[in-house]
């Protein structure tokens, strides 16, 4: 399997804190499931040539054909309304006030990844669509169930704490050669090391997080769950004397990682165009709070990914 080493380098010196985080800021993420959606474009509407007829007309003129006389026979005149009398106002009876319709019951069957039915009590159905994945597929039983992103003890061997109840599920371990596992919903998976903190590091899970302290330059790593996504902060212990890097391994399983010129490292399979996972830019933020900045802290965007 193909490993390639990806560098995050820090160049602005005087920071507190290190985060690599989603370019737009909303969610932090290292990894998250991509998905492409094509439209079809409808086929053109082409002119119809002159007419095949003898008689010379062509398109135009039969087309104003449609509009003249017959045989030149006058129309009559539409009748005048002046002469017809106005309807009396009535008094409406007063319309009554339907009550609110509610959730009666949820149309489990018909979830997808981003979106979920529900019956009203008036019979009509309400569609909760949502930017991010809300549902997954259950190996199981092959129905969607509810997201839940808490973290909790690995079943499989050689990591010690997982999340598999999601659309892009993750796998946590203790060997720095495969510290992060995330699986796309068709099954292609990557796996994230940290290359130079030694053989291994104890992972502690609270919640969603799952955090090693001291990984490497007395950082502390922490990788977040979210709906189909995985954010990984570095929290920096002290500000740094000079530029900073971190290395990570990424075993690509088969995919092909590409950098792109916003900064993102994209994964592709079998389709050129379509990322199967996406690595955003990552950026960082200082511990001093900035009222103007979109993330509430002093941030910059002096943060590179390189190979």
């Amino acid at each position: 399997m193909a490993r390639a080493a990806w560098r995050h380098v820090c160049d602005i010196c005087q920071q507190e804190r290190v985060a690599v985080k989603r370019r737009f800021g909303t969610l932090i993420a290292c990894l998250v499931v991509s998905a492409v959606t094509s439209a079809a474009l409808p086929q053109a509407a082409y002119a119809a040539s002159g007419s095949d007829n003898d008689d010379g007309k062509g398109i135009v003129d039969t087309v104003k054909g449609w509009f003249s006389d017959d045989a030149g026979t006058k129309l009559d005149k539409p009748p005048s309304h002046d002469g017809v009398g106005v309807a009396d106002r009535q008094k409406l009876p007063k319309g009554r006030q339907e009550p609110a319709a509610k959730r009666v019951r949820e149309l489990t069957g018909r979830r997808t990844a981003n979106a979920r039915f529900w019956q009203l009590s008036d019979g009509r159905v309400q569609a909760e669509l949502s930017a991010v994945p809300t549902s997954y597929r259950d190996g199981a039983s092959g129905s969607w169930k509810a997201i839940d992103t808490t973290v909790r003890p690995a079943k499989a061997k050689g990591f010690t704490f997982a999340d598999t109840t999601n659309e892009g599920r993750a796998w946590f371990g203790a060997d720095t050669g495969k510290l992060v596992r995330f699986q796309a919903p068709d099954g292609r998976a990557v796996t994230l090391g940290l290359d130079g903190a030694g053989k291994r590091l104890t992972p502690h899970a609270e919640g969603s997080t799952v955090s090693y302290a001291d990984a490497a330059h007395g950082a502390k790593l922490a990788y977040e769950v979210g709906r189909g996504r995985v954010k990984e902060n570095i929290t920096l212990a002290k500000p740094p004397s000079g530029p900073l890097a971190f290395t990570f391994t990424l075993d690509a399983d088969g995919l092909t990682p590409k950098a792109r010129p916003d900064g993102s490292i994209a994964l592709f399979g079998e389709l050129p165009q379509t990322p199967v996972m996406v690595i955003p830019a990552p950026f960082m933020t200082d511990a001093a709070k900035a009222n103007d900045s979109v993330f509430g802290r002093t941030y910059s965007r002096k943060v590179s990914q390189t190979r």
